[in-house]
């Protein structure tokens, strides 16, 4: 056991973390923490200084949250996300940041800047590592502040990702009766048989659990 990140600024702070071999990452809105598995920080900085280089608006201090960060043990790589936005009505953006070796603090970073949409906020964002790719989905809503309006669920080519891209994706909508959906998350090292889709599931209180295959 061992401190993590402190306040910093930002409410809720969503944290956010993840384990991989040699390092534990934490992040929290809007912040990135590196330690080895003693406990000792390797590295802590902010998100804008991670996407200084990215394409707009990722580059910009316009990141406003929902980190998450992934270990793909398929590829021995790192994953972090934010979403940033210049203008409450859109565009809004998925900031993706890829280890470019498995070391995440000396060996650098691929940035992407995806448009998850012209109008519709992608809040809520969730990923999970397949087989196959990466798979993220969202809560999209109209404008930053609008009703919500349905999911989407994306699929990224892995290798297309860990190479510096530009990255192949496919996304679909989902009908605005369901939200929240979580992709499956592969953990270790054995792989599902090939062909297997990758699961998305939400639950729907008070005891409602549905499931669906995305196959690329």
């Amino acid at each position: 056991n061992f401190d993590g990140l402190g306040y910093t600024g930002w409410f809720p702070p969503d944290p956010n973390g993840d384990v991989g071999p040699n390092h534990y990452i934490e992040v929290v809105n809007t912040s990135v923490a590196i330690f080895d598995k003693t406990g000792t920080m390797l590295a802590n900085f902010h998100y804008n200084t991670l996407f200084a280089t990215a394409n707009p608006p990722c580059n910009a201090p316009l990141l406003r949250g929902d980190p998450i960060v992934l270990y793909d043990a398929i590829a021995d790589r790192w994953l972090l996300t934010d979403f940033a936005f210049a203008n409450s009505n859109g565009p809004f953006y998925e900031c993706i940041a890829v280890s470019k070796i498995a070391d995440p603090v000396s060996g650098g970073w691929w940035l992407y800047t995806l448009q998850a949409d012209a109008t519709l906020f992608n809040d809520y964002p969730k990923l999970g590592v397949w087989s196959d790719g990466i798979y993220m989905s969202a809560d999209m809503f109209v404008g930053r502040t609008g009703p919500f309006s349905n999911v989407r669920v994306w699929a990224f080519n892995r290798t297309d990702l860990i190479s510096g891209g530009p990255v192949k994706n496919v996304y679909f909508d989902i009908s605005s009766s369901y939200i929240h959906l979580l992709p499956s998350n592969l953990r270790g090292a054995t792989m599902p048989p090939g062909g297997t889709p990758n699961f998305f599931a939400s639950v729907d209180e008070p005891n409602i659990f549905r499931l669906w295959k995305f196959q690329v």
